[in-house]
C-alpha cells in the first residue's frame, strides 16, 4: 500500500511542480490576454466534466466491481449525457465568451472531449475501484503532467503562442479521455441488465455539488467584500494547503479499493482502522504543512513579493481547512463503497450552512480576511464530519438496525 500511495503522491506533486514552472512561461510569453483565452475556452468544459455526469461513473464502477456487471442502461446514459453536455457547450459558447470569438471557437472545438468523457471517467473509476493504481495514475498524467510538459517544450523552442498553449491543454484533455475509455474496455465487465443506479448517483452528486459551492464561497466572498490583495493571498494559501494534503489525498484514493473489497465480503473496516487512516492522513499533512509554513515564513516575500506579507498565517489556516476537507473525502469514499451515500447530503448541507453562518458573522463583525475565511471553511468541514457521525449512530440505533449483524454494527461505528 505504501508504494501505491507514494506513486499517487508523486504524480500529484509532479503535476503541481510542472504547473508552477509552466505558469510563468505562459504568462510571460502570451500575456494575460492569451492566458485568458485558454482559460476561458476550457472553463465550461471542466465544469461540465465535473458535474455534468451526475456522479454516475463512480457509482457504476462501484457496482461493476461489486459483481453486478456494467449496466448497459448506465452506459447508454453516460453516452447520452456526454452528447447533452457537448450540445450545451455548442449552444452557450457565444453567450459565455463575452463576445470574444476566439474563446467561443475554443469552447466549441474543446467540446468534443465531452462526448466520451463519461465513459472515460468510468474507466478511471474502475481502475481506482479495482486497485489498479498504475492505470489510475496513467489516466491522471493527461491533465496533471502532459499539458505543462508540452508548454515547457514549446517555450524552450520559441513556439509557444496562444494557439499552441490551447492545443497543449486540449491534448491533455483528449489523452485523459482516451486512456479512460481504453481502461473501460479493459476492466469493464460484460453488460448487464441492471438498472441505472440513479438513487446513489444523484445522492452523491448532490452532496458533491453542495461541497463544491461551499468550497468556492471563500474566494467569492473575499472577491466581493474584501481587497484584491486578500483574494490573491487566499488563493496562494489554498494552493499550498492542497500541496500539504497530497499524501492524505493519495491515501484516500488507494484505500477506496480496500473499502470496496471489505464491503463485498461484508467485513467492514472497523472504527480502529478508520482512525488509523485518519491519524496517518492528518500527520502527513501536518508534517508537510509545517515545512511549507516555515518555508513561506522565511522566503514568502522573496518569492511572491512584499504584497504577500502574512501569507504564512493564511497558509496555516488553509492547512487546517485542508486537513478536515481530506478527512471528509475519506469518509465520502468509505460511504460510497458501503452504499451509505444518502447520509452525505444532510451532512454536506450542515457544512454549507455552518460555513455560511460563520461567513455572515465575519462580515457583521468586520473580521473578514483571508485567514478567518479559511477558518470558516474549516468550521464547515468539521460540521460535515460531525453531522455524518451523528447520522451514522442514529442509523445504527434505528428500528431497522440489525441486532448482532456485524455489517450493521460496524457501519454505525464509522465516524
Amino acid at each position: 500500500m505504501g508504494r501505491r500511495v507514494a506513486a499517487t503522491s508523486l504524480v500529484t506533486y509532479t503535476g503541481m511542480a510542472l504547473s508552477l514552472l509552466s505558469s510563468p512561461v505562459v504568462a510571460l510569453t502570451i500575456g494575460a490576454d492569451g492566458r485568458g483565452v485558454v482559460a476561458g475556452s476550457f472553463a465550461l468544459i471542466q465544469t461540465l466534466s465535473w458535474v455534468g455526469f451526475l456522479s454516475l461513473p463512480r457509482v457504476l464502477a462501484r457496482d461493476t466491481t461489486s459483481g453486478s456487471g456494467t449496466s448497459r442502461r448506465g452506459m447508454i446514459w453516460l453516452t447520452a449525457l456526454g452528447l447533452m453536455n457537448t450540445l450545451i457547450v455548442l449552444v452557450l459558447a457565444d453567450a459565455l465568451s463575452n463576445g470574444d470569438s476566439r474563446i467561443a471557437l475554443g469552447m466549441r472545438l474543446a467540446a468534443v472531449v465531452l462526448c466520451l468523457n463519461g465513459v472515460g471517467q468510468l474507466g478511471v473509476e474502475l481502475a481506482l475501484a479495482n486497485g489498479h493504481i498504475t492505470l489510475f495514475n496513467l489516466s491522471r498524467l493527461g491533465y496533471t503532467v502532459l499539458p505543462s510538459l508540452i508548454i515547457l517544450g514549446l517555450g524552450a523552442s520559441g513556439t509557444l503562442t496562444t494557439v499552441t498553449a490551447y492545443c497543449a491543454t486540449l491534448a491533455g484533455q483528449v489523452a485523459t479521455v482516451v486512456v479512460g475509455v481504453v481502461i473501460t474496455l479493459v476492466l469493464g465487465t460484460k453488460g448487464s441488465a441492471a438498472p441505472t443506479p440513479w438513487r446513489d448517483s444523484l445522492h452523491l452528486w448532490s452532496a458533491s455539488a453542495v461541497d463544491s459551492v461551499a468550497g468556492q464561497l471563500g474566494q467569492l466572498v473575499l472577491a466581493a467584500l474584501s481587497t484584491a490583495s486578500q483574494v490573491g493571498i487566499y488563493s496562494i494559501a489554498v494552493m499550498l494547503g492542497a500541496v500539504a494534503g497530497g499524501l492524505a489525498q493519495a491515501l484516500t484514493q488507494v484505500s477506496y479499493s480496500r473499502f470496496l473489497a471489505q464491503a463485498r465480503s461484508e467485513v467492514v473496516t472497523s472504527a480502529k482502522s478508520l482512525v488509523r487512516l485518519t491519524i496517518i492522513g492528518v500527520a502527513s499533512t501536518l508534517i508537510v504543512g509545517v515545512l511549507l509554513i516555515a518555508f513561506v515564513k522565511l522566503f514568502g516575500t522573496v518569492l511572491f513579493g512584499p504584497t504577500f506579507d502574512g501569507l504564512a498565517l493564511v497558509t496555516a489556516a488553509a492547512m487546517f481547512s485542508q486537513i478536515l476537507s481530506d478527512q471528509w473525502n475519506l469518509r465520502v469514499m468509505f460511504d460510497t463503497a458501503n452504499r451509505q451515500v444518502s447520509q452525505l447530503i444532510i451532512a454536506s448541507a450542515a457544512g454549507a450552512v455552518t460555513t455560511g453562518v460563520l461567513t455572515v458573522i465575519l462580515v457583521l463583525t468586520e473580521s473578514l480576511a483571508a485567514p478567518t475565511m479559511a477558518l470558516a471553511l474549516a468550521g464547515g468541514a468539521a460540521s460535515k464530519i460531525g453531522a455524518r457521525a451523528l447520522i451514522s449512530r442514529k442509523l445504527r440505533s434505528g428500528p431497522h438496525a440489525v441486532s448482532g449483524g456485524s455489517r450493521s454494527r460496524d457501519l454505525g461505528e464509522q465516524d
